[in-house]
């Protein structure tokens, strides 16, 4: 598994997600994820995410 701690806006998830689909001989599963809210930084999100990655070689 990967682990990921960002600091993102919402639209940035889905689009960092899409990219990650897109690989190609890949399989990507999102194991978990956690968005909060920042407390100090309305418009920016605390991201916690497991993802694992099956690649074909």
């Amino acid at each position: 598994p990967i682990n990921f701690t960002i600091e993102s806006e919402y639209k940035d998830i889905g689009q960092f997600l899409a990219y990650v689909e897109g690989f190609s001989r890949t399989v990507a599963e999102v194991e978990s994820l956690s968005i909060r809210p920042r407390e100090n930084n309305p418009p920016k999100l605390s991201v916690e995410l497991v993802l694992n990655l099956y690649v074909e070689i």
